[in-house]
């Protein structure tokens, strides 16, 4: 939560960069891309960051991947937003015309997937996000290894 909070703030500071959106969507994550559910940062911490990202004096549009990251219906009522917030984030989505895949997300439960391919497009994703190519243990050639 601590980088999390540092993000924000240094968004709320500098303003919001793309870089920055990506991270703190990443980092509050309702559904981890790789990982367990238990380690998302807890519910209403989520509904804090939507808050400020909602304050951001920043493009509709630009905001809307930390939005749906951050209120991404998961299934567990433990993990999921308030649906006070959701319902505010789902407006905020349809202002800025998010993909329909976002809200589709903040709307029903989806699997989280790998990254999509216009995530893996270097000219899309935030400055400095690069996706590495890794050989599983025992299996050479293996294919690319995603990290987010």
């Amino acid at each position: 939560m601590e980088s999390g909070e540092w993000i924000l703030a240094r968004a709320e500071r500098d303003g919001p960069a793309p870089h920055l959106l990506w991270a703190i969507g990443r980092i509050g994550a309702r559904v981890p891309f790789h990982a367990s559910g238990h380690l998302c940062v807890p519910a209403r911490t989520a509904e804090e960051w939507i808050a400020r990202v909602l304050a951001l004096a920043e493009a509709p549009a630009d905001r809307a991947f930390a939005l749906a990251q951050l209120a991404r219906r998961s299934g567990d009522r433990a993990r999921d937003v308030d649906d006070a917030v959701r319902a505010e984030v789902l407006r905020a989505l349809k202002h800025a015309r998010a993909p329909d895949t976002l809200v589709r997300s903040v709307r029903e439960v989806s699997a989280a997937g790998r990254l999509s391919p216009k995530m893996r497009d270097s000219s899309s994703a935030p400055a400095g996000l690069r996706l590495i190519e890794e050989e599983a243990e025992g299996a050479p050639g293996a294919g690319p290894k995603e990290h987010a």
